[in-house]
């Protein structure tokens, strides 16, 4: 039990620095939009982010740890393709937004596939909805506009 607890302790602090890394990048990238509907979906998609955030955060108190209150160095370079973006518009703010979810996508369903708790197994499976639902979302707009 003790390796599970401590296994699922680092999968929790991996996921949270992955949820503020996003929550960065949304904001650079509601900073960066120039269009008023992307940036109103891209602040649905920032709550969704931050809701990520408590409900792990909360799992990780469950388990007697403090969960982590900020992002990792990856953040430099999740918030770097948004930045580099501003440089050719929204477009290019999509498509490096949907890089970051393709790679949040990644890390869940990989989470999703290991021997964790029936409780963590839960807020995954919610979390790596939301994620593949704003990934649809901004491909759809990337094909189509």
């Amino acid at each position: 039990m003790e390796a599970q607890n401590s296994h699922e302790i680092a999968t929790l602090q991996n996921l949270i620095h992955l949820e503020y890394d996003a929550i960065e990048a949304y904001k650079e990238a509601i900073e960066r939009l120039s269009d008023a509907n992307y940036r109103a979906r891209f602040e649905e998609f920032l709550l969704d982010q931050r809701a990520h955030v408590a409900d792990l955060g909360a799992h990780m108190k469950s388990l007697g740890e403090d969960p982590p209150e900020f992002g990792d160095v990856k953040s430099m370079w999740t918030v770097g393709k948004v930045v580099v973006g501003n440089f050719v518009g929204d477009s290019a703010i999509l498509k490096a937004m949907k890089s970051n979810e393709e790679a949040t996508c990644a890390a869940y369903e990989k989470v999703a596939q290991e021997d964790i708790s029936s409780a963590l197994q839960r807020i995954v499976t919610k979390n790596l909805h939301d994620q593949a639902r704003h990934r649809a979302w901004m491909v759809d707009e990337i094909e189509n506009h």
